[in-house]
């Protein structure tokens, strides 16, 4: 099996939600880096025609594609960072062949909210 390691062209930050109690009973949510996945590397693409659909819902707006190598632990939700891209997961996609991971992401402005 050869590896794809060599098309993985940006470093890539992965934040995941985590909460915190507000301490009127209620809790906020906050993004934090994902030390396990300190200095992973991607390949990130605009989404064609067929990605853009998840899981049969049409409303679901993916507008960019991410490829992995190997199987890091990413979750939907999680945001990818990347320069000037910021990247929310939408779906894991389960790849032909297991030497990568494919992510569907919805990208959104830095300093925006999703």
């Amino acid at each position: 099996m050869s590896s794809i390691a060599h098309l993985m062209n940006r470093s890539v930050t992965v934040q995941r939600v985590g909460t915190t109690s507000d301490g009127q009973g209620g809790f906020t949510e906050s993004l934090t880096a994902v030390a396990a996945l300190a200095g992973l590397k991607g390949r990130r693409q605009p989404a064609g025609s067929k990605d853009r659909i998840v899981a049969g819902r049409e409303e679901t707006e993916v507008t960019h594609v991410w490829y992995f190598d190997g199987a890091p632990d990413v979750k939907v939700r999680d945001v990818l960072v990347s320069s000037s891209n910021k990247d929310e997961i939408l779906a894991l996609v389960p790849p032909s062949e297991p030497d990568h991971l494919k992510v569907l992401a919805k990208e959104f402005q830095l300093g925006a909210t999703t």
